[in-house]
């Protein structure tokens, strides 16, 4: 399969989205994705007509070819423009942040789920998410032989959405693959006894006996932190009624503190960043993947069978951030479905993934973020 061109364009409140690449979208590379655009109303609208530049011209200048983006204002826009006497500061963008996005209508079957079109999803996921053609040739670019993998999960609502215990059972197998043991693989968060099912390493339970400061405060961390020396993150696709999305950014922060909840106060700012940039969990972290073969688009994070959303999808992304936001614009599609009010601000931006953008731990500009599908028969 190869990767599938995406274009998203929102007018208003009305989402749009096709499988097919949109006029308003530049061309399409060699590598047969486009820089894809997901932000909304008529600042927006601005941000993308900056942007737009003849065919290629961006996609080359966001991969890396030291060219500058090639803009031009439109219309009367351009009479009111200051004439520049010098070349602007702003810097080229050296890559885009990759986010994956596979889905099928196959994987779900009511409440059964087909564990081997699950298992391609996430091997397919993570193949995009590293720009690899072979599984384990992005497993290898991800994790080392010596490494003990973490695989953190997101505990709440996971009885109810019924999909933790297949995933991970198919994540194990594809790390397993890439020549990593299951003995050296540590469940965090999983439900309970699925390490002794899948024979992995039981988790080291409690907490360091010395603090780690981070800004906005100071606590314990878990001690898994020292059992494992790799991350896997692997988040549900919620709303959250404290910090606007449950998604990769929190499932990787507060829950590594032995308190959380004064850290959710204020939608998560600053301390979601901050937790997350400490040394003991940022350097660990791998790839970032979001379980959306169910999501919950409203009153999460924990589960209403209303509000319960059947996507049937797995994304993945080395940039926590770019997915959360991904992650945002999915919710906020299926929300304005059902006449439901967005979350996050005018652009769509969520409090702790904007405050996460400004603290340099991944972008939500969604002009530098490029979704990768697969090609389907």
């Amino acid at each position: 399969m190869q990767p599938r061109s995406v274009s998203t364009r929102k007018e208003g409140s009305k989402a749009l989205t096709s499988r097919e690449p949109h006029s308003e979208a530049c061309s399409t590379p060699t590598n047969g994705t486009v820089a894809v655009s997901r932000r909304t109303g008529a600042q927006a609208l601005g941000r993308r007509q900056f942007l737009r530049c003849s065919a290629g011209a961006a996609i080359a200048a966001v991969w890396g070819n030291g060219a500058t983006l090639a803009a031009d204002a439109q219309g009367e826009q351009r009479e009111h423009l200051p004439r520049l006497t010098h070349p602007p500061a702003t810097q080229p963008v050296a890559a885009p942040s990759l986010v994956a996005d596979v889905r099928t209508d196959l994987v779900l079957d009511g409440p059964q789920i087909h564990a081997k079109a699950l298992l391609g999803m996430i091997d397919r996921c993570v193949q995009l998410a590293t720009r690899h053609t072979r599984s384990t040739e992005a497993w290898s670019s991800l994790l080392k032989p010596d490494d003990v993998v973490g695989i953190k999960f997101d505990p709440v609502g996971a009885e109810s959405l019924a999909t933790t215990e297949v995933f991970a059972e198919q994540l194990v197998s594809l790390i397993e693959r890439a020549a990593i043991p299951c003995e050296r693989i540590v469940l965090i968060d999983a439900p309970a006894g699925l390490d002794r099912t899948l024979k992995t390493q039981p988790r080291v339970y409690g907490w360091l006996d010395q603090e780690s400061a981070f800004g906005t405060g100071a606590e314990r961390l878990a001690a898994v932190l020292e059992q494992v020396t790799a991350v896997v993150n692997v988040a549900f696709l919620k709303t959250d009624n404290l910090t606007g999305i449950s998604g990769a950014l929190k499932n990787i922060s507060v829950p590594f503190l032995r308190r959380q909840l004064p850290y959710l106060r204020d939608g998560g700012v600053p301390s979601i960043p901050q937790i997350i940039a400490l040394p003991a969990i940022r350097t660990k972290l791998r790839i970032h993947m979001v379980n959306a073969l169910r999501a919950v688009f409203d009153r999460g994070p924990d589960v209403h069978p209303d509000f319960v959303w059947e996507l049937g999808g797995v994304l993945a992304s080395v940039d926590p951030v770019a997915l959360d936001q991904v992650g945002t614009d999915l919710l906020n599609e299926r929300r304005d479905e059902a006449e439901l009010p967005a979350i996050g601000n005018r652009d769509g931006h969520v409090s702790h993934v904007q405050a996460a953008a400004a603290a340099g731990l991944g972008t939500n500009d969604q002009d530098y973020i490029r979704i990768l599908r697969p090609e389907t028969d």
